[in-house]
């Protein structure tokens, strides 16, 4: 989740998203804290959604946002990584449990139509719908939706690790693409290739190792 990814969305895929077969039913949405999906944060927000806000690089969790509760003024500010710590709640993994998140917005460097994805190498993404997952926050019809622009889409299939979590959907400015790739099984997390030194800097995958070695 870092901000240095190619900034080629704007309003028009922000729109498509709204058009997803999904999204008018959806209660729960989260969507990715890079620059590029700030409208589509807003919009969540104004169509009355639940957002949730993962802190970059996961380092402080995940924070809910409210609908109309915050001053339509206030909204891009609000949806910033700047100002998700202000107008959002942190949950812990406990509140997690709570919620059911019906949908997972996030962009990536490059998707292949089978929706396979490539970010930037630190997979935080994937690691958020696995902690989403374990926890049981993950609806069962969840939709992972990547939005990217038209020339990061690929017809070739991308290389995968068993984490890398596929989309669903692929949306550009000009059309939404359904990936032909199976639905995305319950994410886990592969503690195994997780360096400890990694795990205590992410505050909810430390809650969750320090859960996991008393049991």
């Amino acid at each position: 989740m870092s901000s240095d990814l190619p900034v080629t969305i704007d309003g028009k895929s922000a729109e498509q998203v709204r058009r997803l077969p999904c999204y008018r039913q959806v209660r729960q949405v989260f969507v990715s804290p890079e620059p590029a999906l700030e409208q589509i944060r807003i919009n969540c927000l104004g169509d009355g959604k639940m957002l949730i806000m993962p802190s970059p690089g996961l380092k402080q969790g995940f924070f809910l946002l409210t609908p109309f509760k915050i001053p339509f003024r206030d909204l891009s500010y609000a949806v910033s990584t700047k100002g998700f710590a202000k107008y959002g709640k942190k949950l812990d993994m406990s509140a997690v449990k709570e919620l059911t998140v019906d949908l997972f917005v996030t962009t990536c460097l490059t998707v292949d139509k089978g929706g396979g994805q490539l970010g930037n190498g630190n997979g935080f993404f994937d690691l958020a719908y696995s902690l989403f997952s374990v926890q049981g926050g993950v609806a069962e019809n969840t939709t992972v939706c990547a939005v990217v622009g038209e020339e990061q889409v690929h017809t070739r299939s991308l290389p995968l690790a068993p984490w890398d979590v596929k989309a669903d959907f692929i949306v550009t400015r000009k059309e939404i693409i359904q990936a032909s790739a199976e639905k995305n099984i319950p994410g886990e997390i592969f503690w195994d290739i997780l360096p400890e030194k990694r795990i205590r800097k992410i505050t909810p995958l430390w809650q969750l190792y320090q859960q996991k070695k008393l049991t």
